[in-house]
């Protein structure tokens, strides 16, 4: 399977109904304002995010789903401080944005954040990731 129907599945998956007996039965229509947020390890000249993110597109806008992207720029900016200053920027525009339904993050490097990151910055969130190398 690609990672268009890998992203598929997984988007029916978090659009079903939490009641139980209503599992099996999409929405008829999203609920309103509902938003992705994607993080992705590099900036966007890295050779692989234009492909992530329209396939994130072709999957989400159909359904209504703002994505929004945060950029770690992790190939040129690693350090541990650079790592805070992230960490600091995107808990403040967490603060003033409307809350996430999902978190998605582009390899291994963003997921490794969100890991450190989700009890303070994504709380109860779901986080689906993709293009993962070290699964340590």
């Amino acid at each position: 399977m690609n990672v268009k129907g890998i992203l598929q599945l997984l988007l029916i998956a978090w659009l079903l109904p939490a009641t139980p007996g209503l599992a099996a039965t999409p929405p008829q229509t999203p609920a309103p304002g509902r938003a992705v947020l994607f993080i992705a390890s590099y900036h966007p000249g890295f050779p692989t995010f234009f492909d992530q993110v329209a396939g994130l597109r072709e999957v989400l806008e159909p359904e209504h789903i703002r994505l929004d992207i945060e950029f770690m720029d992790a190939k040129r900016f690693y350090s541990e401080a650079d790592q805070h200053i992230f960490r600091d920027s995107l808990g403040k525009k967490l603060q003033r944005l409307p809350p996430y339904d999902l978190v998605i993050a582009a390899d291994d490097t963003a997921l490794q954040f969100v890991e450190a990151n989700q009890a303070s910055l994504f709380p109860g969130l779901p986080v689906v990731f993709f293009g993962i190398n070290d699964v340590a």
